[in-house]
């Protein structure tokens, strides 16, 4: 079996624990869980069979080859780094993180170094290999899209408000707006070429059922538009339960003896 930690003891922790404690990764164990709130870190030992732990020490003592990161970019930046230089590979959600470019060079250093890697999960959106695919053949246009109800309408949820109801403008420019909504704006960005290429545009939702984010592309060979609706086929809004199984998708890929 191969050992599995994680960073965060929130909600998206407890969908990631969960997942793995359920067998939906069939080659993985989580042996250890990384976070700063005894309250919600220590429960998680009992409930999910793993170690808490308070140190990035005590969980590279479990020897794990991964690390998903489901916290903050904040926890990221702080704590990505040790596990690369160690040699376990990091998968992460708070992609936000890679917009400091000093934190994006020196993980790619201490990758290098501990001959890991740093592994950016889908999250909310999708398309990105895509994305990487027709950047790599020649010149591509990538869009991000951001659907939101107006201000005014009394259905924007009040996060949301201290975004404008329509904006277009560089993904750099869109991510400033608001880096704790538009977190996928980077990792939209990274697979299209770069923050002041690709581009990023916020427009009302209309009709219903609605879209909450969309990824357009245009490509010299080939285009594609992947709209992602929360709510699938009528059921509720899992956008976050959407990010962190993107996680587990991905660490289900990485360690599959047959993937795609």
């Amino acid at each position: 079996m191969i050992n599995v930690g994680l960073l965060g003891s929130g909600r998206l922790g407890h969908v990631i624990a969960g997942a793995i404690a359920q067998g939906k990764v069939p080659e993985c164990r989580l042996v250890g869980v990384l976070g700063r709130s005894k309250e919600r870190l220590f429960p998680m030992e009992e409930q999910y069979g793993c170690r808490a732990c308070q140190s990035p020490e005590e969980l590279l003592a479990l020897e794990p080859r991964y690390m998903v990161e489901a916290a903050t970019p904040q926890a990221l930046q702080e704590h990505a780094i040790p596990f690369l230089e160690a040699g376990c590979s990091v998968i992460c959600l708070s992609m936000g993180a890679l917009y400091d470019q000093k934190f994006y060079d020196a993980a790619a250093r201490a990758a290098r170094a501990g001959g890991s890697k740093l592994y950016l999960a889908s999250g909310v959106l999708g398309g990105f290999d895509l994305a990487a695919t027709l950047s790599m053949m020649g010149k591509l246009k990538g869009t991000l899209i951001k659907y939101k109800y107006p201000n005014d309408s009394g259905r924007c949820p009040p996060a949301l408000m201290e975004l404008p109801d329509q904006f277009e403008g560089s993904a750099r420019e869109g991510y400033q707006l608001s880096p704790a909504h538009l977190n996928v704006a980077v990792a939209a960005a990274l697979a299209c070429g770069g923050l002041d290429q690709t581009r990023l545009r916020i427009e009302p939702i209309t009709d219903e059922p609605s879209d909450s984010f969309g990824l357009d592309l245009e490509g010299e060979f080939a285009g594609a538009a992947v709209r992602i609706r929360q709510g699938g086929f009528g059921g509720p809004s899992q956008g976050t339960a959407l990010a962190a199984w993107s996680a587990v998708a991905l660490l289900k890929r990485l360690t599959s003896p047959i993937t795609f």
